[in-house]
């Protein structure tokens, strides 16, 4: 069930960066980071303190304490090791998509090779990947979970699918396939969001160079 956005606005404080921050020019809105959007449309889309609120739970889930806490039980202490969460990403592809290449990774991941490389080195370093040529192109080089890789990937999805289970279990069945709807369409439009800003910042570079 899709429920349609009310066509009114609110003066709810918003987060720095987040909600009524929005200066306007002619017809569109253009917001801090130099996206412009149609205003009207923008408006009646988009209520103030939803903004607020949705912009509140962004921030909570990166930084606040109950944020930190859990990403200290899903990647933190273990007798395998310990894994931020740049690791663990990395770990996380290699173990479901490996053997892969590291321009491969680099793109899942969306880091630069620069980024992937140190990320591999320091999962070498740890044990838990190791590097090896291609068997049809000697001159490249692929990444493998190891055993003690593998361990420590299972640890960690043992621990998040748990943690996931508790918290979608104070949701019903329908609010569940409801809720992992409306997340897939809000990381899209946030990849959209991303899109069109690093689209943005190209332009202005080619303008000023």
């Amino acid at each position: 069930m899709t429920i349609a956005p009310e066509p009114t606005t609110s003066n709810a404080a918003a987060p720095s960066g987040v909600g009524n921050t929005a200066a306007h020019s002619g017809d569109s809105t253009v917001e801090p980071d130099g996206l412009a959007v149609d205003s009207e449309q923008f408006e009646m889309a988009v209520r103030g303190d939803i903004r607020y609120r949705v912009g509140r739970a962004w921030r909570e889930m990166r930084r606040g304490a109950a944020a930190i806490a859990v990403k200290d039980y899903f990647y933190g202490s273990s007798h395998h090791g310990e894994l931020d969460l740049a690791l663990a990403d990395a770990l996380t592809v290699v173990c479901q998509q490996g053997p892969i290449r590291m321009g491969e990774l680099a793109e899942a991941l969306h880091i630069t090779p620069a980024s992937t490389t140190r990320a591999v080195h320091c999962l070498v370093d740890r044990g838990f990947v190791e590097r090896e040529p291609v068997a049809e192109d000697q001159r490249s080089v692929q990444v493998r979970v190891t055993k003690a890789g593998q361990a420590r990937f299972n640890e960690m999805s043992t621990k998040i699918q748990q943690g996931m289970t508790l918290v979608l279990s104070e949701f019903s069945a329908e609010e569940q396939e409801q809720l992992a709807g409306y997340l897939d369409r809000f990381v899209a439009a946030v990849e959209q969001l991303a899109s069109t800003a690093k689209q943005d910042s190209n332009s202005s570079s080619s303008t000023t160079g």
